[in-house]
């Protein structure tokens, strides 16, 4: 049966400008608002020593209507969710002073290292050209270094980053503007941060989508994971990667574990879990589902593709995890239909949260759902180091995308 949780928070915090807002409270599982007077959009999430960290990105309106300067933001928490700090990059201040003159950025994920973390995304210059964009911060939000790799005419978005061997990290980002070539990859010297890269390799095997996660593997080669365009571009196929480092051409292309079905499907999330990664993407035949497979650290096909379905109407899968107990979580936004009667779900567009067995069975252990009666859409999904599972991602409240974060029991439940 499918086990749904109805939303009992509608009334909560409906007008916060701003984390001050949000009241403090000390419980195991809560729900909490982040956001301003701009729109927020969830990006990423991770457990902290002492709380939890939030990346996202902000629309910030300009003079012009319609057209809007972009910063990011990262968020720290208690274990509670109470916000401790929380930075912008570029600050507020530096875009208002300079109108159509300072770049705006958005991020695309970010990493834990020694000194704080690492975020990668993409900086937008003011003549609309983008760079890649690396930038790195302390424990409490200062700034510590940046760096921004471009190339003329070339269109380079920074989607993912890992770290290497010996203070060294490994950058992702998609390229346009100049095919065949429409991946980038390159060696960044972490002590010497603003250098030349060691290496730069440009890869070109259709992908039209890049993940935004990277991996190193033990043998020292990367996994990172897109799409592909097929059928003259109406359609998508999933894609994987391993390549030697500074390798000219990939290992190998993978092959779509879905050849023969007449379906379309995108790549979401990748995992690496016990040295094999858990992937899950978006499918579509007449309605779009949320898929499953698992994969060998050399890339073989050991569970799925399976399919999963929340109200036989529209879902897009978002994030994927390792489930407490074994098996897998995977966070996604589910297509509920509003308040009509008959419906599954609380708004036009849901959180679903459910658990994968660890056989790869059709059969979720457990699902539920959670939304208001605007939209909720699911960013991302950790395990926490108390048995619990941090849930966040965006959610509307009178045309304002706010931040919300979840901490959920070891079964989804608030």
């Amino acid at each position: 049966m499918k086990k749904l949780i109805p939303f009992v928070l509608g009334l909560v915090v409906l007008a916060c400008n701003s984390e001050k807002d949000v009241d403090p409270a000390n419980t195991g599982t809560f729900m909490r608002y982040y956001g301003s007077e701009h729109n927020h959009t969830a990006v990423m999430a991770m457990e902290a020593d002492d709380g939890y960290t939030l990346l996202s990105n902000m629309d910030l309106a300009t003079e012009v209507p319609g057209e809007f300067d972009h910063s990011f933001r990262v968020i720290h928490t208690d274990m509670h969710g109470n916000t401790i700090w929380h930075v912008e990059y570029p600050a507020l201040d530096s875009l208002a002073a300079t109108p159509n003159v300072s770049a705006s950025v958005v991020a695309s994920s970010f990493i834990r290292i020694d000194d704080g973390y690492l975020i990668v995304g993409t900086r937008i210059n003011s003549d609309g050209s983008k760079s890649l964009h690396l930038r790195k911060i302390g424990f409490d939000g200062e700034e510590l270094a940046r760096k921004t790799i471009s190339e003329p005419g070339i269109s380079l978005e920074g989607r993912a980053v890992a770290q290497a061997d010996n203070g060294t990290f490994i950058v992702l980002a998609a390229r346009s503007g100049g095919p065949p070539d429409d991946m980038y990859l390159a060696k960044i010297n972490g002590s010497n941060f603003t250098a030349p890269p060691i290496w730069e390799k440009r890869y070109g095997d259709g992908i039209t989508t890049v993940a935004n996660r990277l991996f190193v593997n033990s043998d020292a080669t990367l996994f990172w994971a897109g799409s592909i365009k097929i059928n003259n571009d109406t359609d998508e196929d999933m894609r994987w990667i391993i390549a030697a480092q500074n390798s000219d051409i990939p290992s190998g292309l993978n092959p779509n574990p879905f050849s023969g079905q007449d379906s379309d499907e995108k790549i979401n999330d990748v995992s690496r879990i016990s040295g094999r990664y858990a992937v899950t993407g978006t499918t579509r035949a007449t309605t779009q589902s949320v898929y499953f497979t698992l994969l060998s650290g050399t890339g073989a096909v050991l569970l799925g593709p399976t399919t999963f379905s929340f109200a036989d109407k529209n879902e897009e899968a978002a994030s994927i995890c390792s489930a407490h107990e074994g098996g897998y979580v995977i966070a996604a936004t589910a297509e509920t239909g509003g308040t009509s009667s008959g419906t599954r779900g609380n708004g036009q567009k849901d959180y679903w949260l459910f658990k994968v067995r660890a056989t790869g069975s059709a059969e979720p252990e457990w699902q539920v759902n959670y939304g208001g009666s605007d939209d909720e859409v699911a960013a991302c999904v950790v395990p926490t180091s108390d048995n619990s599972y941090l849930l966040f991602g965006t959610t509307s409240f009178d045309r304002l995308k706010k931040l919300m974060l979840m901490k959920v029991n070891s079964k989804g439940e608030l």
